[in-house]
């Protein structure tokens, strides 16, 4: 049993109307409980500020109690850059071990990347990244700058870039550098529109007192984008082991730097989205659609949770992270429990009506 769930809403009526006061209550109280399992369960109504979330925690954190942020489906994003949904405004940083944060919308506000180092098995789940400020030669969420990362999973997010004009920044930078020796990433049905900055995800190990390196597993991630000369949606540079396959990007970058056999290369974004820039459902014909392939420690996508056991819709996974609904085929004879024979004994039934009825296969 969780030891502490605290509601959070920004309009009143909760136990706290921003994360910045919960989190300096649960670290308080965790220093007189020993525990590590304080639960924000997040509510639409404002904003709910900015958070950071320090190596305090790591005191009471294990894989088992650890602070989570999350929402209850009826108060999350529905996967527009026009959402709704519980969400906080700022440039929140992550420097704890075992945290969980599923569900948010993330509004980045500042010049600063948001910053996910010093951490351990900690999962970042079904959150929408607003970019919102830019400048050249920055990054959106940077993951283990000179800290060592290890077992981070990444997964059915999606991220928007809303500015433009940046031509030298990454939306996400995955560092292996100085001591951090080996960074572990896990990067799962995410799906990211990097406007016309430079680089979609970018991966670097580059060694000043050792050799970093960086393993990376890759599944059903899509990255595109407005065509820019010199840009690439998968790049890396330094000793960079990759796990990879199933991805998507508007370049050949998805193999030619992730390698695999069934990537998606070279996709044009208004064949796979309703709209690139606002709305990245997939359309009924995208390429990306019973596209992926089965991850074993998720069902779920972006909108929905693991009751719903959602993922897969069709034949198989779909790439990105929204699951496109597709309703189920019914066999009308197998409903009704007729056949031609049984329907041609009975009186009054037309020939016409049983062809067609038998044609509903």
């Amino acid at each position: 049993m969780v030891y502490s769930i605290k509601t959070i809403k920004p309009a009143g009526g909760g136990d706290f109307t921003t994360l910045a006061t919960w989190e300096s209550w649960a670290i308080t109280d965790a220093a007189t409980s020993g525990h590590g399992d304080y639960w924000a369960e997040c509510y639409d109504g404002g904003d709910m500020g900015d958070i950071q979330m320090n190596s305090t925690w790591d005191t009471y954190t294990s894989p088992t109690q650890y602070p989570r942020i999350y929402t209850n489906k009826d108060q999350r994003h529905d996967g527009t850059i026009t959402s709704g949904g519980a969400y906080l405004y700022g440039t929140p940083n992550f420097d704890c071990k075992y945290f969980r944060i599923e569900g948010i919308k993330i509004i980045k506000d500042a010049v600063d990347p948001i910053n996910i180092r010093t951490v351990s098995y900690a999962h970042i789940d079904s959150c929408l990244f607003i970019i919102d400020r830019f400048t050249n030669d920055s990054t959106f969420i940077m993951f283990s700058p000179y800290q060592p990362v290890s077992g981070v999973i990444f997964s059915n997010n999606i991220i928007y870039v809303s500015t433009t004009g940046y031509a030298f920044s990454h939306v996400i930078d995955i560092v292996a550098s100085n001591d951090s020796d080996i960074t572990e990433i896990f990067l799962y049905n995410n799906t990211i529109y990097r406007g016309d900055v430079a680089a979609g995800i970018t991966f670097s190990a580059t060694g000043v007192k050792t050799t970093p390196i960086l393993n990376v597993t890759l599944y059903n991630n899509i990255v595109y984008g407005i065509p820019l000369t010199g840009a690439s949606y998968y790049k890396f540079s330094g000793i960079i082991n990759f796990t990879a396959d199933y991805n998507c990007g508007s370049d050949g970058t998805a193999t030619s730097v992730l390698g695999g056999t069934h990537n998606l290369d070279n996709q044009t974004a208004t064949d796979l989205f309703v709209n690139p820039t606002s709305d990245v459902t997939l359309l009924e014909t995208s390429p990306c659609k019973n596209a992926g392939t089965t991850i074993g420690s998720f069902n779920w996508d972006a909108l929905h949770i693991s009751s719903d056991n959602w993922r897969p819709q069709g034949s198989a996974w779909d790439m990105g992270a929204l699951e496109l609904y597709q309703a189920p085929t019914t066999n009308i004879k197998a409903v009704l429990g007729v056949t031609y024979n049984s329907l041609n004994k009975i009186s009054g039934v037309s020939k016409a009506l049983i062809s067609k009825i038998n044609g509903l296969a």
